[in-house]
Parts: structure tokens; C-alpha cells; sequence
């Protein structure tokens, strides 16, 4: 009790000097008595009224020990209140409450006042506070300073080479530590390792959570907890995790950082709001979750403080394991000194106890005293070793020991402070501290950018520019391909710009070459539009007028233009006549004639190109046509006699038409039939004349053939007549259309026999007596070629009356392939052709 009262009176001079004479008085009335109670041992009456005196004494010194902690209070709270008014006046310190001093030749500003106490006359507490009035050495950026301090060094260690390209550090013992290439002669292009921070689950989880709690939307909240308290528990080494959520807040005991038990009561209600047990709206706030997360955090290192390029940490992960620490090992401190006030009694009780004999009355109480002593002071050990256990495991989180050897640097990342900015990685703004650890690390780890010469760079971007230039034009084979080629080139510079500065630190330029790049692919494209209309043009001027405009379409996007002189192709020839038309002449003005074949060829070329025909000329009142040319046709053939057919169909409803408008045409008119021939084969086509006047057109013995079938048809009665090579070839396409064999000719000018065959309708629209017709007509044909003329002129006699055309009904009809035949059997008859007669007719006329 006196050493601790001694202690007191020490540590406050001002109380000394009221109770240190009592003190005195009381300790040497103490001692006395002491001594006296020694001389009388034997005599207990002197020695009971000795103690009453020596329990009076001490009963004095325990008033004044009160007496002296109330003035130790009392003059703490003097203390605190004269800091409180010094720190308020720091505070509230302005222009006129500092001033500037010059002093070792730096300008220094400092509080100014008897207010500040103590402080008056210091540095004021905010930066800058002062600065060097001599400039006696070069001053570099933060992270240069950063490293010469680290190093040791000064700005006279720094050394410019002459040509300000390159500035190096040398260390004392002269070896080379920073060689780094100089831009402009004065700076040093930073590279860029990493983004700022990867994220992580737990700490993006909480601000989600705090958003959420923040707009009340409680259930959202409520269900990241589990999200949030697994990811930060999965951190802790050696601790085994439970399969259901609702189990982890039993692990939290198990931690060696205990949580306190408001922090366990907050994860059992988070996972009772989860399960529905009570509302979500009763669920622990977030300033609880906050709380519960860093103290589970307290077993684990921060994990941004372990990242391979920006290890960091929050100011406030660090102040909460150093308040941590410095709890425990406050309460250390408090254990050791009342450990020690306890061995302090101890010894004083066992002086007395040691003055007494056995048999005293106190003997008794003073060893009882001691045993309790000594059990207080095992308890307190036992403390102690439990608050020295966290003291070792909170220190065995390394977190400290990071800095260790380290360079910090310590920024703010609020957003009020404006103090953000993006970096090559970080599209959002994050604290520009980072621009100064970047600057570290290029200098320390001399990875620096690197450039080619200029000259290379427009170089490379010339040749860059010339090669998408000749993408964009090109309209060679696969233009298509090649064109689209130019832009995968461009991605694919972009690609190996990226990867040869990964890999080498080489800044290859990427913006003015891809513009360029560009620029120069749209002028191309240009260019090349200009041409293709040109191109398009030029065709439409060459094969406008006898070409449809989607074949002329079709041309243009194939690229192919027909080659002049012409080209061996297969293709199908069609040639059509009117009937007669020498009569139409006579008996029409020629402005009338005019009229009407206007609008007679009008209404069969839009039938011919709309199947895709190309028109050859005009020949007065015949159409000279192709299919497969200039652009190939796979169905040429069908294409031709569907064309014969729709145009057949057309004419009967132009007839109708004229004698509807009564006599503004002759009865001739009313009576107009068209005789078509085809034929399919081999032919030269292509652009054929003199040099500088041509028509495109075709050549070839099929085109003659073509044209024999045109005008052969009338000797059949028909009025289209095509080959057997044109039939085949139709029917291979599609077999929607009804044909019938005429005969086997040799038509004048060749040698070789040709099938001819009529076409005569599409199957869907022949009625059941033209079916008959076909097949009587079948049956003599096949009678006419067994030389059977009376059989064949049966048949063909029963099929004249079922003709489509009918002499006297049909307009124009004067005879059918029935009625021909027929003439045909009756010459055969009278004149036989013989034995070895194998069918073949030979037209003596064209």
C-alpha cells in the first residue's frame, strides 16, 4: 500500500507536496509500533493494544491513499482539459494564429499563441509545412525520392548523361542500380504492371450488402450474409467449414481470435432471418455484419496484402488488428501489475507472519491470507498465458511484418478527395498512389517501354496502308474473301501489338496505323464502288436491252464478263416467228404495224426475261433468244420451253384483247399465231462484229438446228417444235410438261436425223381430251413407224378430232400435227419408203 501510494505521489509533484509530511508521519508511526509489537511478545495485552494501534495506522494510511488517487484524478483532469483546449486551439488555428519563421534556411510555418500550450512555436500539424529556402540539390518525383531514401542516396548519387537520354543511380559502392532511359531529357515513361486490385468476393459482397440495406431491400441483404461469412471463414487455415449455411456461425467459436458474443448472436439471427424463423426486417444491421466480418478477418491476412504486383492493405484493416493488439496486450500490462501488487502484499504478510509464533491468533489469518494470495496470483497467470497466446496469434498473422523491408506508400481513395484517376487496366478511377509504386517498379525492375525510330513507324504504317489498299481494290478471284481479308488483318495487327508488348515492352503504335488502316480500306471501298458502277454501267450498255435486269444483277456479282470473240458454251437457242406476217404488212399502215408489234414484242421479251432469257435481236416480227449465256444456267432447256409455252399462253390472251377493241385491227390481227423452235447444244457466244461496233450473240450449227425447228413446225401443224436434246434436257430439270414425238427429220443443210417433239402444255392445266389426243397420237406414230399407214391414219384420225387446235375454231388454225400425219400415211401408202426404213424424214425445204 506504501509503494503504491509512493508511486503516486512520484508521478504528481503537486500532491507530494500536500500529503507526502503525512505520509511520513504515518509510516514512521508504523514502523514504530512495529518494532514495540516485537518487544512484547509475551506480554498479549501490549501486544493486542499494539495492533489496535498498528490497525489505526493503517486505517490512516488507506484514507490518505484515497485522498491521494482523488488528486490523481483530479489533476489527470486538469491535464486532459488543458490538452483538450491546446488540441481545440489546434484546431482552430488560422492566418492569424501562425506565422512564418526562417530558420537552418527553411521557411517554416508554426503555431503562434499561448493557447497552443506546449505546441507554441511548432510546425503546424498540417502539410506542406515548410519548405527549403536554398535550393541546394535536384528534387525528383515521388517515387524517385522514394527509392534514393530507400537506397540511402541523395540527388548527387543521380547522374543526366549528356545527351539527356538516359539517367542512372549509383550506389556508394558504385554500383549501377537504376539505368533508365530519359524522354524529352527529362522523363521516364512509367509501365504499367497490373490492374490496381483484383476483386474480392467477400469485400464486393459487403458493399452489395450495404447498398441493399441501405434501400431496405432486406431480403437481398439477408441473402449475401452466407455468401459473405463463407468466403471470409474459407481464409482461415485449418478451419473445416460445415456444408449448410446455417451451421457456420458454430464454427466462429472455434476461431483463435474469439469473436465476442455479440458477433455470434448477430451470424445465428442473420441465418434465422434467412430460414424465415423471424422476420428479414429484424435481421442485425449492417453495421453488425461490418463488425462480424472483421473480426473473423482478424485470423486471416488481408488478401489484396498477398497480390503478386499491388500488395496493399486499408489503413483501417491495420489500425484493427493494432487496436486489437494493443487491447491485449493492455490488458497484459494490467494482469502484470496486479500480479505484482499481490507478490508485493504477499511478502509484507509474510514478513509479519514470519515475526509471529506459531500458536499467534493471527498466525492463522495471515496464512489464509496467503493462500488466497497465491491462488488470485495462479489466476492471474493463467491469464496472462491466454492473453500472451493472442498476443502471439494476432502478431502471427504477418500482417506487420509485410512492411518489413518494404516501401509504402499511403493514399486516400475517397472520391471527395479527387485524388482518383483510370490506368491502362482500370476503366474506373482508382487512387493515383499507384502512378508512384508504377514508377517503382519500371525503375527497380528496369523493364522499361521501348520505341522504334520514327522513321519505322511511319514506315511500317505506309506498308500497312499500301497492303489494305490492295485488299479493298482487288476483284481478282474470291475478291469477297480477299476483301474481308483486310479487316481480319487489321484485328490481327491489333492482336500482335498487344503481344509483342506483353512479351517485350515494345510500344508499337496501334491508333495511327488502325485509322490509317482504315481511312485507306474505305477509300478502297470506294474506289471500288466507283468501278462497279462503272463495271455495272458499261454491262447494263452492253446487255440492258436483251438482258433482264436481275441477270445483268447477276452478272455484276460474279465478276465474269463475257470475253470478246466469243466463248464455246452449252446453251439453248430459241427462235419465234409470227405466222404469215407478210400479210400483216399488206393489210396494215405502217404505223399500225408498228403499234402492233410493240406490243406484241413487248409482251413476249418481258415473258423471255422474266425466265431469265437473254434476247439475241430482233429479226422484223421474229425473236432470236439464249438461255445459259452469258451468265450458265443449269436449266437452260426447261427455261426455254416454259418460256415457249407462257408465250403461247400470252398470244392467245393478246388475240382476245385486239378483237375486243373491234376495228381498230384487221380480222388478221384477231387471228395471229406464233411458231417457236428450240434447241440445245454447244454454240460460240460472245460479244462478235467489227472492233468498235459488235453485237452480242451466238454461233454454231445447234443455233441453225434452232432455227430449222422454228420454221419446220409447219409442216407438223405445230407451233413449237423442239429436239430431242432440248426435251431431256427439260425433263432432267423438272417433268411438269407434256411432250409428243412428231418425227425423225433431216432437216435441209444436215445430214444427221433429229427427234422432234412438241411441247404441249403443263400438265396441270391439259384436259382429259387433250390427254386422249396425246395418246391416240402416240399409237399412230407408233403404227406410222410399223409401216402400218392404214392403222397409223386410224388413230391419227380419232386424235385430229381432240387436237387442241382445231382448223375453223382456233384462230389462225389451218392444219395440226393430226391432220399432217395423216397426209403423211396417205403419200406413204401410195409411195412405200421399203424394208430398211428406219423413220427418218428429209425436209426438202426449210
Amino acid at each position: 500500500m506504501i509503494g503504491n501510494l509512493k508511486n503516486s505521489l512520484s508521478a504528481n509533484p503537486g500532491i507530494a507536496s500536500v500529503l507526502e509530511p503525512k505520509l511520513k508521519a504515518s509510516e514512521a508511526e508504523k514502523t514504530a509500533l512495529y518494532s514495540e509489537l516485537a518487544s512484547f511478545v509475551g506480554d498479549d495485552a501490549r501486544v493486542a493494544e499494539l495492533r489496535e494501534q498498528i490497525e489505526k495506522a493503517e486505517g490512516s494510511l488507506e484514507k490518505l491513499e484515497i485522498q491521494a488517487k482523488e488528486y490523481a484524478d483530479l489533476n489527470n483532469l486538469q491535464v486532459a482539459r488543458a490538452s483538450t483546449k491546446a488540441r481545440l486551439a489546434l484546431l482552430q488555428a488560422d492566418f492569424d494564429s501562425t506565422k512564418l519563421l526562417e530558420a537552418d534556411d527553411r521557411l517554416r510555418l508554426v503555431y503562434s499563441g499561448a493557447q497552443f500550450g506546449e505546441l507554441n512555436g511548432t510546425l503546424v500539424q498540417s502539410l506542406p509545412n515548410e519548405m527549403p529556402l536554398v535550393r541546394d540539390r535536384r528534387f525528383y518525383t515521388l517515387g524517385m525520392e522514394t527509392l534514393l531514401a530507400y537506397y540511402g542516396l541523395d540527388d548527387k548519387h543521380v547522374h543526366v548523361s549528356e545527351d539527356m537520354k538516359n539517367l542512372q543511380v549509383i550506389g556508394r559502392d558504385g554500383v549501377k542500380l537504376i539505368d533508365a532511359p530519359l524522354k524529352d531529357g527529362q522523363f521516364v515513361e512509367v509501365n504499367w504492371f497490373s490492374k490496381w486490385t483484383e476483386p474480392v468476393p467477400e469485400k464486393v459482397n459487403l458493399k452489395k450488402a450495404l447498398d441493399f440495406f441501405n434501400e431496405q431491400s432486406f431480403d437481398e441483404y439477408v441473402e449475401l450474409v452466407p455468401q459473405i461469412l463463407r468466403a471470409a471463414l474459407s481464409r482461415v487455415k485449418g478451419l473445416q467449414l460445415p456444408e449448410n449455411d446455417s451451421d457456420l456461425p458454430s464454427v466462429l467459436p472455434q476461431l483463435k481470435q474469439k469473436v465476442n458474443e455479440g458477433n455470434v448472436v448477430a451470424a445465428n439471427q442473420f441465418m434465422q432471418a434467412l430460414a424465415g424463423e423471424i422476420p428479414v426486417k429484424k435481421a442485425p444491421d449492417y453495421e453488425k455484419l461490418h463488425d462480424l466480418y472483421h473480426a473473423i478477418s482478424l485470423n486471416f491476412m488481408p488478401p489484396e496484402l498477398t497480390a503478386a504486383y499491388n500488395p496493399m492493405c486499408s489503413i483501417y484493416e491495420v489500425h484493427y488488428l493494432d487496436n486489437a493488439l494493443f487491447r491485449a496486450e493492455e490488458m497484459l500490462r494490467e494482469l502484470r501489475a496486479k500480479s505484482k501488487v499481490i507478490e508485493t502484499r504477499l511478502i509484507s504478510i509474510r514478513k509479519l507472519l514470519k515475526n509471529l509464533p506459531e500458536n499467534h491468533p493471527k498466525a492463522a489469518e495471515f496464512r489464509e491470507a496467503i493462500r488466497k494470495g497465491e491462488v488470485i496470483d495462479k489466476q492471474n497467470l493463467a491469464k496472462e498465458s491466454i492473453v500472451l497466446e493472442k498476443i502471439n496469434d494476432l502478431k502471427a498473422t504477418d500482417l506487420f511484418d509485410q512492411f518489413e523491408n518494404a516501401i509504402v506508400f499511403v493514399g486516400p481513395e475517397e472520391k471527395t478527395l479527387q485524388d482518383l484517376a483510370p490506368t491502362p487496366f482500370d476503366v474506373k478511377p482508382v487512387p493515383k498512389v499507384s502512378v508512384h509504386g508504377n514508377i517503382v517498379k519500371t525503375l527497380t525492375s528496369g523493364l522499361y517501354l521501348k520505341r522504334f525510330p520514327l522513321w519505322v513507324d511511319h514506315a511500317a504504317t505506309l506498308a500497312f496502308c499500301l497492303l489494305l489498299a490492295y485488299f479493298a481494290v482487288y476483284s481478282g478471284a474470291h475478291s469477297h474473301l480477299v476483301q474481308g481479308l483486310s479487316v481480319v488483318l487489321q484485328l490481327i495487327y491489333v492482336v500482335v501489338t498487344f503481344y509483342v508488348f506483353a512479351q517485350s515492352h515494345y510500344v508499337l503504335p496501334v491508333a495511327v496505323p488502325s485509322l490509317a488502316g482504315l481511312s485507306t480500306t474505305f477509300l478502297g471501298v470506294v474506289v471500288t464502288l466507283v468501278l462497279e458502277q462503272k463495271a455495272k454501267g458499261r454491262l447494263k450498255g452492253m446487255f440492258g436491252s436483251y438482258v433482264s435486269q436481275d441477270l445483268v444483277d447477276q452478272m455484276i456479282d460474279s465478276g465474269e464478263e463475257p470475253s470478246l470473240g466469243g466463248e464455246e458454251t452449252k446453251i439453248t437457242a430459241y427462235f419465234s416467228d409470227v405466222q404469215a406476217f407478210s400479210s400483216f404488212s399488206e393489210l396494215l399502215s405502217p404505223t399500225g404495224l408498228v403499234d402492233l408489234m410493240n406490243e406484241y414484242l413487248t409482251a413476249m421479251t418481258n415473258i423471255l426475261q422474266e425466265e431469265r432469257g437473254t434476247l439475241d435481236k430482233y429479226i422484223g416480227d421474229a425473236i432470236v433468244a439464249m438461255y445459259g449465256a452469258p451468265i450458265p444456267m443449269d436449266d437452260h432447256a426447261y427455261q426455254s420451253v416454259r418460256t415457249a409455252l407462257l408465250m403461247q399462253v400470252r398470244q392467245s390472251e393478246l388475240r382476245e384483247k385486239w378483237a375486243s377493241e373491234g376495228d381498230k385491227w384487221p380480222d388478221i390481227v384477231r387471228k395471229m399465231q406464233t411458231r417457236i423452235g428450240c434447241n440445245t447444244g454447244t454454240a460460240t457466244v460472245g460479244n462478235m462484229g467489227a472492233l468498235d461496233r459488235f453485237n452480242y450473240t451466238m454461233m454454231g450449227d445447234m443455233v441453225n438446228l434452232a432455227a430449222r425447228c422454228e420454221s419446220g413446225a409447219k409442216a407438223y401443224g405445230a407451233y413449237i417444235m423442239i429436239t430431242e436434246e432440248t426435251k431431256d434436257a427439260s425433263i432432267a430439270t423438272k417433268d411438269d410438261i407434256a411432250y409428243r414425238y412428231l418425227d425423225k427429220i433431216v432437216v435441209k443443210g444436215r445430214t444427221q436425223p433429229v427427234a422432234m417433239y412438241e411441247p404441249t402444255g403443263f400438265m396441270a392445266d391439259l384436259g382429259q381430251e387433250t390427254q386422249d389426243c396425246l395418246d391416240c397420237f402416240q399409237q399412230g406414230i407408233d403404227k406410222y413407224l410399223l409401216q402400218d399407214w392404214d392403222g397409223a391414219m386410224e388413230m391419227f384420225e380419232k386424235a385430229k378430232e381432240l387436237e387442241p387446235n382445231k382448223p375453223g375454231i382456233t384462230p389462225g388454225v389451218k392444219d395440226n400435227p393430226s391432220m399432217m400425219l395423216i397426209e403423211r400415211c396417205m403419200a406413204m401408202k401410195w409411195n412405200p419408203p421399203g424394208d430398211d426404213w428406219d423413220g427418218v424424214f428429209v425436209m426438202t425445204s426449210k
